[in-house]
């Protein structure tokens, strides 16, 4: 299944201001805003849209001047329009409640075009699930592979 998605996402580099982000090179932090209608007919009606908004921290991997590699994790909440009903979404074994946590693994490749704007790439896994806190919940589990800009408001201090 395809299930296109669109993403928003803010973030402020960091600069050794205190000692955990010397000790894990310069991570930057951020919030993502995240949406799917999920695409696929038969899905989107079981499953409906997903909403989910998540702070999260980008760390280095590969570092250089002109371009990074980065490990970003993410933990937040989402809002599903679609749960589990046994007579009206029987379906739906996935999602048994309309609240859910995301969780965002991906590593992120950002190429640097000119000083403020980047291409930027991402392989990731999104999860939303409420922990089993109502049943049906075998979760979603969302693998990606993602395309598109960095526009920095103020010129960076470094990459």
């Amino acid at each position: 299944m395809h299930a296109p998605a669109f993403e928003l996402s803010l973030h402020h580099n960091t600069y050794g201001q205190h000692r955990w982000e010397v000790l894990h090179n310069y991570p930057s932090i951020g919030l993502t805003f995240y949406y799917s209608g999920f695409r696929n007919d038969s899905i989107s009606k079981e499953l409906g849209r997903v909403f989910a908004l998540y702070p999260y921290i980008n760390f280095p991997i590969i570092p250089n001047e002109k371009s990074k590699l980065t490990f970003k994790l993410g933990v937040g909440l989402s809002y599903l329009t679609n749960k589990f009903h046994p007579s009206e979404n029987y379906h739906n074994y996935a999602i048994g409640s309309h609240v859910n946590a995301a969780v965002n693994l991906s590593f992120e490749y950002r190429q640097r075009i000119v000083k403020r704007l980047h291409l930027v790439t991402s392989v990731g896994l999104t999860h939303f699930s409420n922990g089993a806190t109502r049943t049906p919940n075998m979760g979603i589990n969302i693998f990606s592979v993602a395309t598109g800009f960095s526009w920095y408001l103020k010129p960076p201090k470094d990459l």
